[in-house]
């Protein structure tokens, strides 16, 4: 009985130190949800996206809204999945050599009916528009670089898209 105890006791130790080693450096910030290709989704870029559709959920459900909508397995991975779908979108139109030039972001900025005063863009309701969603310039500039990246992209799909007749119908009868 003495020999079992010295030799569990043996195994146990390092596996106790090795395996509270292995969790307190995988437990950090830097821990990841997902990786695609070359990028990773880190745990706090899914918690932002877990805030940005709570909030959506907010303003589309208004009094019908509750928190707890949040927290089911399905909401969780419907994100991350989304998320994932963003990341793989991003690297086709890498591949593609897709870009948004500077100009054109400007023009999108300068059109945005919330960012005018007057009729004409004002900086000081840009700033004030950054200020109040938490972010910098240069990451909504970025951010919206990307969805409108992602646009040209989903565009030039859908544009080579052909539709045979009797699919149409088919849809046009499910709806």
């Amino acid at each position: 009985k003495r020999i079992v105890q010295i030799f569990l006791s043996l195994i146990t130790l390092p596996f106790a130190f090795w395996g509270v080693d292995s969790f307190v450096r995988n437990s950090g910030a830097g821990a990841d949800v997902a990786s695609v290709g070359d990028t990773k989704i880190t745990v706090q870029q899914y918690e932002q996206a877990l805030r940005e559709r709570q909030d959506q959920m907010r303003q589309s459900l208004a009094a019908a809204f509750k928190p707890e909508m949040m927290n089911t397995p399905e909401v969780r991975l419907s994100v991350l999945n989304a998320m994932i779908d963003q990341r793989l979108l991003l690297l086709e139109s890498d591949k593609s050599r897709l870009m948004t030039s500077d100009n054109a972001l400007r023009d999108v900025i300068s059109t945005i009916p919330s960012l005018q005063e007057n009729g004409q863009f004002s900086m000081q309701r840009y700033e004030a528009a950054l200020r109040s969603q938490g972010m910098s310039q240069p990451q909504f500039e970025a951010r919206l670089r990307q969805d409108l990246t992602l646009q040209q992209l989903i565009g030039a799909v859908g544009d080579t898209a052909f539709v045979s007749d009797a699919q149409a119908g088919a849809m046009l009868r499910m709806q």
